[in-house]
């Protein structure tokens, strides 16, 4: 497992249990409360794009929902998805992030994070689709780049089982509504 990922796993366990100090200059402020010199990232929504395949070396593609609540621009921060069984051992964990250069006050945005193939092969034994991994922990700022004014609502834990797909049906009729739209205004 690369350096990069050991460290980001180690850091998912810490912050799974609820250990991870806040950075220096990172205070949480109580909720509700707004600040508006720094921006404020949130995971919004996790779903599930497709669920790749073992025998394909595929592994399955989530569609991680961020919002920054504040006013304030967050400049580029990556997005890392974690997978394990259990998360107490890091040789049981898969992990991935993909990165999002720029997120606007008020902003919401979606990044499609896709977990290597080797999430399949977390159990001992034969690969399979099927119960190789049942937790999902998401962390939006991993590597703590932005000056967050709400680090504890970065990250969410999930059980696999919880995750509801994309609904495709819903983003084609968003699509059609809005090329309706546009095709009326030109009239």
């Amino acid at each position: 497992m690369p350096a990069i990922f050991t460290q980001l796993c180690r850091l998912s366990i810490s912050l799974l249990l609820g250990t991870l100090a806040t950075s220096v200059g990172a205070t949480d402020l109580p909720t509700g409360q707004i600040d508006d010199t720094r921006p404020d990232l949130r995971v919004v929504e996790v779903r599930l794009v497709d669920a790749g395949n073992a025998a394909q070396n595929l592994g399955p593609c989530y569609r991680i929902t961020v919002r920054n609540d504040s006013t304030v621009a967050a400049s580029g921060f990556d997005v890392s998805l974690v997978a394990g069984i259990d998360f107490e051992n890091a040789e049981e964990i898969a992990a991935e992030s993909g990165r999002l250069e720029q997120l606007a006050g008020g902003e919401t945005r979606s990044i499609d994070v896709r977990l290597p193939a080797e999430v399949f092969h977390l159990r001992r034994g034969a690969p399979s689709d099927e119960g190789a991994y049942r937790l999902l922990l998401v962390v939006v700022d991993a590597g703590n780049e932005i000056e967050d004014s709400h680090v504890h609502n970065n990250r969410t834990a999930l059980d696999r089982a919880e995750v509801r797909p994309v609904d495709w049906q819903l983003i084609s009729q968003a699509r059609g509504a809005v090329s309706g739209e546009a095709g009326q205004s030109g009239s």
